[in-house]
C-alpha cells in the first residue's frame, strides 16, 4: 500500500515547475487509461467520480487514481462500454450528457478528468461558491471565455510562464476537447496520454535548454567578475587571461567564451 504524502494534489500545481505538472498530470492520465482498456483483465473501470480530490500524489510524488466507490464494471474486449444508471458523482466535475441520459461511457470520466485539467490551468476549484454568476461553475465559465475568445484571462499567470509555448497550448487545447457536449467529440484516454507525453517532452526539452544557458551565463559572470582566482594583466598583451593556478587557458585575441 502506498503511503499517501500529498491529497488535493492541484494545491501543489502553481508552484510546481511545468515539468513536474506534466508529470503529475500525466501519471493521472496513466491510471484512468488503465481502468478504461486494462492489460489482462476482462473487466473495463468506470470510475465515474474523476476529480482533483480522488487524484492522490504516493511517497515518490507519483499521481494515483482514488476512491472506486461509485465506480461501474464493464466488458473490456469492447470498443465501447454503455451503461445505463443513475447519474451519479460529485457536481461539477459530472458529465451533463451522462445527467441528460443516464448513459455511462468512458467519455464520461474524459469529461471529468478535462475539468481537473481546467482546475490545475486555473488554480481554482471546480465549484466556487463566492461567485453568483457563471463564475460559480468552473466549465460553465471556461466555455463562456472560450467562445469570447478570453480563455487565456482565466488561466493562472505562473502555469502561463512555466510551461513552454507548446505545452501549454496542449494543456489548454486538451482541457477543451474533454469538455466537449458530445461525447462523440472527446479524445479517448490513450490519445490523451499520446498527446501529454509530447507536451511533457517539449517542456523537459525546454527546461535542459534553460538551464543550460543559465549554468553558462553562471561560468561567464564566474570569469569576467574577477574571481576565477588569476588575474588580468592589463599590459600589451591585449587584454590575454594570464593562466594562473586554477588551469584557465589564455584566450588571445579572439571573440572570448
Amino acid at each position: 500500500m502506498h503511503q499517501i504524502r500529498a491529497l488535493i494534489f492541484i494545491y501543489l500545481i502553481p508552484t510546481s515547475p511545468g515539468s513536474d505538472v506534466s508529470r503529475y498530470v500525466l501519471g493521472a492520465a496513466y491510471g484512468l487509461q488503465y481502468l478504461h482498456d486494462p492489460k489482462g483483465s476482462q473487466q473495463r473501470v468506470l470510475h465515474r467520480d474523476i476529480k482533483s480530490a480522488n487524484i492522490l500524489l504516493d511517497e515518490n510524488w507519483n499521481a494515483k487514481i482514488a476512491d472506486f466507490g461509485l465506480s461501474k464494471y464493464g466488458p473490456a474486449n469492447q470498443q465501447r462500454t454503455f451503461l445505463f444508471s443513475d447519474a451519479k458523482g460529485t457536481l461539477g466535475y459530472c458529465d451533463p450528457e451522462y445527467i441528460d441520459t443516464m448513459l455511462l461511457t468512458k467519455e464520461s470520466d474524459v469529461y471529468s478528468f478535462g475539468v481537473v485539467l481546467f482546475e490545475i490551468l486555473c488554480s481554482r476549484p471546480c465549484v466556487d461558491y463566492s461567485f453568483n454568476d457563471e463564475r460559480r461553475s468552473l466549465p460553465m465559465l471556461v466555455k463562456k471565455c472560450y467562445q469570447e475568445q478570453t480563455l487565456e484571462t482565466i488561466i493562472d499567470i505562473r502555469l502561463r510562464h512555466q510551461m513552454k509555448r507548446k505545452t501549454f497550448e496542449t494543456f489548454v487545447t486538451l482541457a477543451y476537447q474533454c469538455l466537449e457536449r458530445d461525447r462523440k467529440q472527446r479524445p479517448s484516454m490513450d490519445s490523451v496520454v499520446r498527446r501529454l507525453e509530447t507536451a511533457l517532452e517539449y517542456q523537459e526539452i525546454d527546461e535542459v535548454i534553460v538551464e543550460g544557458k543559465k549554468r553558462k551565463n553562471k561560468v561567464w559572470r564566474h570569469f569576467t567578475e574577477g574571481d576565477h582566482g588569476g588575474d588580468v594583466v592589463e599590459g600589451d598583451h591585449g587584454g590575454d587571461l594570464v593562466e594562473g593556478d586554477h588551469g584557465v587557458c589564455d584566450h588571445g585575441e579572439g571573440d572570448g567564451w
